[in-house]
Parts: structure tokens; C-alpha cells; sequence
């Protein structure tokens, strides 16, 4: 059930993360991911080896060290995460049914092995 987390995480990362003008490239490209990455899992249906091997191409597109930096710097500020909201909200409610599907690969090996890499992006 990490899985479930993840991506329970994903949707909650948004309402936490500010869109400070230095940071605004870092959420878009994180919405960015959510939006590849719910493709590939829309894509693979109840294949787990090809949904994970679409979403393992998605973590090298992506600087993921650098998301995580941005969303750990940027916590907690109630005023940024409502115009995050605004501006990003009708993008991940398009995603997050389909980042959903996840949740049926979530005891497959290789998917519990991108769980580490996606901590902290999401």
C-alpha cells in the first residue's frame, strides 16, 4: 500500500508547494511528470512491467533531486499553496484518476522500486 501513499502524496505535494517566481519552473515540470506519468499508467492498463518500465523512463527525463529540493523549501505557506491551486487544480484533477491506477501494480517489484525514487517529489 506505499503505492497508495505516493500518490495520495502527489495531489497533497501541490497544496504544500508555493510558486515562488524562482520556483514556478520546478511545479510546472512537477505537474508536468504527474500528467506523463498517469499517461503511461492510463496507457499500460493492468500491464505492471510496461507501466513500470513507462514510468522508470519518466524519473531520467525529469531533475527529480531538484523537485524535491524545491517542494522541501517550499512548505507550508497557506497563501502560495490556494494560487497553486488556482493555477495548477484543474490539471491534477484530470491526473490523479489516472495516477490512480497505480494503486493495482503496487505489489509489483519493479514498481516498489520506483517508489524510492518519487519520495519526496510527490
Amino acid at each position: 500500500m506505499k503505492l497508495q501513499a505516493l500518490v495520495i502524496s502527489a495531489s497533497l505535494a501541490l497544496s504544500l508547494i508555493g510558486c515562488k517566481s524562482s520556483n514556478e519552473a520546478q511545479v510546472e515540470k512537477m505537474v508536468s511528470m504527474m500528467e506523463d506519468m498517469g499517461n503511461v499508467v492510463d496507457k499500460a492498463g493492468d500491464d505492471c512491467g510496461k507501466m513500470a518500465d513507462g514510468l522508470e523512463a519518466i524519473t531520467k527525463k525529469y531533475d527529480l533531486e531538484a523537485m524535491k529540493s524545491a517542494a522541501e523549501k517550499l512548505k507550508g505557506d497557506k497563501d502560495e499553496a490556494k494560487k497553486i491551486m488556482e493555477k495548477y487544480g484543474d490539471r491534477m484533477t484530470k491526473v490523479m484518476p489516472k495516477m490512480m491506477g497505480m494503486m493495482k501494480c503496487s505489489e509489483d517489484p519493479k514498481m516498489k522500486a520506483l517508489e524510492s525514487k518519487l519520495k519526496g517529489v510527490m
